[in-house]
C-alpha cells in the first residue's frame, strides 16, 4: 500500500538539489487538489508539477486554474 511518506521521497529524489522544494503537507495538498489515490500518484505525474511551484517560486503547482484553487483551500487547511 502506497501511502504519502513513500509518495514524498520519491518526490525529493526527483526534485531535491540545493534549492528549497515544497513540504510534505503541501504535497499532500497538491495529490488531494489533483483528486488522485496515493497509489495512482506516479513519477511522471510528480514531474508534471511546475518548477516554479516545487521550488517555491510560485504559488501554483497546476496549469489548471480549478486545481489550484483547489490546492490554496487545501494548503490553508
Amino acid at each position: 500500500m502506497v501511502d504519502i511518506n513513500q509518495i514524498f521521497r520519491r518526490f525529493t529524489a526527483i526534485w531535491a538539489d540545493s534549492q528549497p522544494i515544497r513540504t510534505l503537507p503541501e504535497l499532500r495538498a497538491a495529490v488531494r487538489a489533483a483528486e488522485l489515490a496515493w497509489a495512482d500518484v506516479t513519477d511522471d505525474w510528480l514531474r508534471s508539477l511546475d518548477p516554479r511551484w516545487v521550488y517555491r517560486q510560485s504559488d501554483e503547482p497546476f496549469a489548471d486554474t480549478r486545481r489550484n484553487e483547489e490546492y490554496r483551500r487545501r494548503v490553508q487547511r
